[in-house]
């Protein structure tokens, strides 16, 4: 399928105190402006929804996760981030059970990188109507037909996309979010992972205003073999530098040829992409991040866009994304 990308970074970032509350220090909160073109456009959500709580582990087996400490947050599903040890900035969704403690059920097994006694944040996830709103006040373009609405893709873990529309009209003769089988889902129950990419294939330009908290903290990745789509994570200030490193501290695979190594593509604004990657070794044989064609580059002068695309030629395995060093005044 030929897909058109555009997706574009028009205001940047405000930044104002939060209150603490919930046993959260204050945290820098603003708001970003994506402008998004008619077709497929790639957007990372680099602004997030509150942390609620952080601790540390008191007990672990195997999924669970059990801390004892008193908590003012509601049982529910979250997203847990790791803070410290081996697993650090490692995302996950998590279910939580509150009660005189945290009973923390993870959505894979990290027995192996977690350790009692390892820091972690839960944060509430985005969801459909948080991004959107529950009746479409983003004002996304609503139809009663799914092929001539605004389209939002989520990926689905697998390799695929769920999707969803705004329907101005269904069935029962009310507005309803629908998914792709034309199901009434509950926008408020769609929760969205932050480090992974959504695609809105737009009918018109349409400007997108997302709120929330940012990220203070590295993000790890687990990068699987082929095609990966992930958030930036970090609105301001954003390079290939400060994300991965001036030498590739992140992890990415590199050898001498760009098509055995990691590539880290993004939109250019004009339906291709710019593409780059950490290359082993060049000619004057010292390593640097080159870009499609084989020039050097100097990596703190790339920004990095909303969502970029890592594509992965060997196996899997894990890289670690760092915050741009201003952030550490915050």
């Amino acid at each position: 399928m030929n897909i058109k990308y555009s997706l574009l970074l028009s205001v940047l970032i405000g930044i104002s105190p939060l209150c603490a509350q919930n046993q959260i220090s204050s945290k820098p909160v603003g708001f970003e402006k994506l402008e998004l073109k008619k077709g497929f456009n790639y957007l990372g959500l680099r602004l997030l929804e509150k942390p609620v709580y952080h601790g540390n582990i008191n007990r672990l087996s195997g999924k669970i996760i059990k801390v004892k400490n008193r908590h003012n947050i509601n049982t529910g599903n979250y997203l847990l981030e790791v803070t410290s040890g081996l697993a650090e900035g490692t995302v996950i969704e998590a279910s939580v059970t509150a009660n005189l403690g945290l009973r923390i059920t993870l959505g894979q097994n990290l027995s192996s990188e977690l350790a009692v006694g390892d820091a972690f944040t839960i944060r509430e996830p985005h969801t459909l109507a948080s991004i959107f709103g529950e009746f479409n006040e983003a004002g996304l373009t609503s139809t009663g037909a799914s092929g001539t609405s605004d389209q939002v893709f989520i990926p689905d873990g697998n390799g695929g996309f769920y999707r969803y529309n705004y329907s101005a009209i269904n069935f029962a003769g009310d507005r309803a979010w629908k998914n792709r089988s034309g199901n009434i889902v509950n926008p408020n129950l769609v929760t969205l992972n932050y480090t992974d990419t959504m695609i809105i294939n737009a009918q018109s330009e349409k400007t997108l205003t997302v709120e929330g908290h940012l990220k203070l903290t590295p993000t790890s990745f687990a990068i699987t073999r082929n095609v990966n789509y992930l958030a930036s994570c970090y609105p301001v200030g954003s390079t290939l530098e400060s994300a991965f490193g001036a030498t590739n501290s992140a992890g990415l695979i590199s050898t001498g040829s760009s098509g055995n190594s990691d590539q880290i593509w993004m939109p250019d604004g004009s339906g291709g992409f710019d593409r780059y990657n950490y290359s082993a070794i060049n000619f004057a044989g010292d390593r640097a991040w080159k870009d499609r064609y084989g020039n050097i580059i100097n990596p703190s002068s790339i920004e990095l866009t909303p969502a970029i695309i890592i594509i992965n030629f060997g196996d899997a395995h894990n890289i670690e994304t760092s915050q741009p060093s201003s952030y550490n005044l915050l």
